[in-house]
């Protein structure tokens, strides 16, 4: 599958989207913002249903030539974890999660 939007630059240099530089996530911060945008259970998601999470968005994208819609990202997640919406949390935007898309991908890629 392709990269969801670029490919991963060294840890070491910061990433900047939208106008600001931003620290690369853990895999754990990653996993709590997830938490926090789909209502997820608290020992949801974890890594293996974030690698099929990030898998399934990649092949969607692949398949479609196009980002995945927020609407999309929320089925994807669905299907992968049962408390999906079973909890109510403060929400973020689809950019946001977007942006923790690419940096899931960097940490799956460099092994974390």
């Amino acid at each position: 599958a392709s990269p969801l939007i670029e490919p991963p630059r060294p840890e070491s240099e910061p990433q900047e989207q939208n106008g600001r530089r931003q620290t690369m996530k853990s895999i754990s911060e990653i996993a709590h913002e997830f938490r926090i945008k789909y209502g997820l259970g608290g020992n949801e998601p974890t890594r293996e249903q974030l690698i099929e999470i990030l898998n399934r968005t990649a092949e969607l994208e692949a398949r479609t030539g196009n980002h995945a819609s927020d609407s999309q990202i929320r089925e994807i997640v669905a299907a992968v974890c049962p408390t999906t919406g079973h909890y109510k949390y403060a929400s973020l935007g689809y950019q946001h999660m977007r942006e923790l898309l690419v940096q899931l991908q960097m940490q799956v890629q460099k092994g974390r």
